[in-house]
C-alpha cells in the first residue's frame, strides 16, 4: 500500500475487522531479510487482540511451557518484543504487547515510513 513501510505487507478481512499484516521476517530481523522468504508465507498469526498480524510459513505445532524453561532477558533495548529464549525448543519468545505496542507506534509516526519501528525507539 502506499505510503506504508516495506514491513506492511496488507490487510487482511477478519470478520468485521481488517487485521495489519506485517513481514515478520523484515520486521524482526531486517538485517537477515532475504526478499524470497515473503514468497513461503502461507499463514497469519494475530497478536492477541491486537489488529496486527504476523505472516509466517509455517506453524509447527502449540505448547504449554512453564516460566522456567525460559532464559529471560533482563535488558531488552535491542529488541525489546524478545521476552526470552525456550532453549529446550531452541525458539524466541516473543512479548506480544511489546510488538504490538511497537507496532503501533511506528504507524503512528511519521518516520513509519523509512524505519524500522524497533530503531524508532532506541533499540
Amino acid at each position: 500500500l502506499v505510503g506504508r513501510p516495506n514491513w506492511f505487507l496488507g490487510l487482511l478481512p477478519v470478520g468485521e475487522k481488517n487485521i495489519r499484516v506485517v513481514d515478520s521476517a523484515l520486521w524482526i530481523m531486517p538485517e537477515r531479510y532475504s526478499q524470497n522468504v515473503k514468497e513461503n508465507y502461507r499463514f497469519v498469526i494475530r497478536l492477541d487482540n491486537s489488529e496486527w498480524g504476523m505472516a509466517c510459513d509455517s506453524v509447527a505445532q502449540s505448547f504449554s511451557i512453564s516460566p522456567e524453561e525460559v532464559r529471560w532477558r533482563t535488558n531488552r533495548g535491542k529488541r525489546p518484543w524478545l521476552a526470552g529464549t525456550v532453549i529446550d525448543h531452541m525458539c524466541a519468545l516473543m512479548d506480544v504487547a511489546a510488538v504490538a505496542h511497537l507496532l503501533d507506534e511506528a504507524e503512528k509516526t511519521s518516520k513509519r515510513i523509512t524505519e524500522h519501528p524497533c530503531r524508532l525507539y532506541g533499540a
